[in-house]
């Protein structure tokens, strides 16, 4: 999943990116895989391998709308560390 407003990093080659590049990408992206079980109204990902170390061997909830071949996942607003 990633933000809308997703900023390319200014080169095509992901190790001469500056690690400023690569933070911003970071926090605007989000990767995991694993299992997941279709619910009435939701999805929950069982969180197996992740760009986000924390959330390893978690349960996640996800919405999911199907739009032809176009598939959208939302979460729930998450809580940031900024002020």
């Amino acid at each position: 999943m990633m933000r809308p407003e997703h900023v390319a990093v200014a080169t095509q080659d992901w190790n001469a990116a500056t690690l400023e590049d690569k933070a911003r990408a970071a926090t605007e992206f989000l990767a995991y895989c694993g299992r997941y079980e279709v619910r009435a109204d939701h999805l929950v990902h069982h969180i197996e391998q992740s760009l986000t170390p924390n959330v390893v061997g978690t349960a996640q909830t996800r919405f999911a709308w199907l739009d032809g071949d176009h598939l959208t996942l939302t979460t729930e607003p998450i809580a940031s560390a900024k002020p």
